[in-house]
């Protein structure tokens, strides 16, 4: 179907500021379907039923103009990652960009890699984009990658890379340190675990925000010194106060981030479920 090539250049423009839109939301490309839906609103009663694969060619390439789906930004990417409480950054390596990514933070080293690898990528202004040409992820303890499909968005990039990082336990420093994991009754979390533990318990009285508070400045205090070890052993009983047991947790203590506290193997408590924490004293 011609259009009126005035009303034609309007469409195509409005389509490729709807394609930009659909990217900056991270929502997938236009299906034909789709496509031809925006065309017909735009034409306002010009366009009928989708007739002419040469038009709907055309208006896809304006679409794409805007939407861009050979790119992904994988600054918005890593942005993603940090929001649901993975660490990400994008590092150097041989004049490209790299995405990395894990439960929580590596030198990159041979003895302390990064999970997962995402690139080559580039710097562009502010941002580091890739081509899904050239685009793989995958997991650097393997020889395997997988390529990424055009059209991918920063948040579906993302969900690869959790699953890739969830396939096996993230190694702290190369190594993991198993968390001991049990249920207890209730009252066990109101006693310290040995004498000259530091701890931190509450008591229900006082208000919830002012016991979070309490309790990221004692596990801040506590990872500081990034030499030998970030981490700290402590004892975390966490759940709800009014049930019959509760969650135990013991082992390493690596970080606190996106409200969880982190263990050395990836064990992770809700920091709004935690009754007490105790660290061993320097004598215990």
């Amino acid at each position: 179907m011609d259009l009126d090539p005035a009303t034609r250049y309007e469409i195509e423009q409005k389509l490729s500021v709807i394609g930009a839109l659909l990217k900056r939301d991270n929502r997938p490309t236009a299906t034909d379907a789709e496509l031809w839906e925006h065309c017909r609103r735009l034409s306002r009663g010009e366009l009928g039923e989708p007739t002419g694969p040469e038009l709907l060619r055309a208006l896809r390439v304006a679409f794409d103009h805007g939407y861009q789906p050979a790119l992904v930004d994988l600054t918005a990417t890593a942005y993603r990652l940090r929001t649901v409480g993975f660490y990400a950054e994008t590092v150097a390596r041989d004049h490209r960009q790299t995405l990395v990514a894990g439960r929580w933070p590596h030198d990159g080293g041979p003895d302390d890699p990064w999970p997962v690898e995402v690139g080559p990528g580039w710097i562009t202004g502010t941002c580091v984009l890739a081509h899904t040409d050239l685009l793989t992820v995958g997991r650097t303890d393997t020889v395997t990658s997988t390529p990424v499909a055009p059209g991918t968005t920063p948040w579906q990039l993302a969900d690869a890379v959790i699953a890739l990082i969830e396939t096996e336990p993230d190694r702290w420093r190369g190594d993991t340190r198993p968390t001991r994991v049990t249920d207890v009754p209730f009252a066990a979390s109101q006693a310290s675990p040995g004498g000259g533990a530091l701890s931190l318990i509450h008591d229900g009285v006082h208000w919830t925000d002012t016991f979070q508070r309490h309790l990221a400045d004692l596990v801040d205090d506590r990872l500081t010194d990034p030499d030998p070890v970030r981490g700290q052993a402590a004892t975390v009983f966490s759940g709800m106060a009014g049930d019959e047991f509760v969650t135990q947790a013991d082992g390493l203590l690596i970080h606190r981030h996106a409200g969880l506290l982190v263990f050395s193997d990836g064990h992770t408590t809700d920091c709004e479920f935690i009754l007490s924490i105790h660290f061993p004293g320097d004598g215990a």
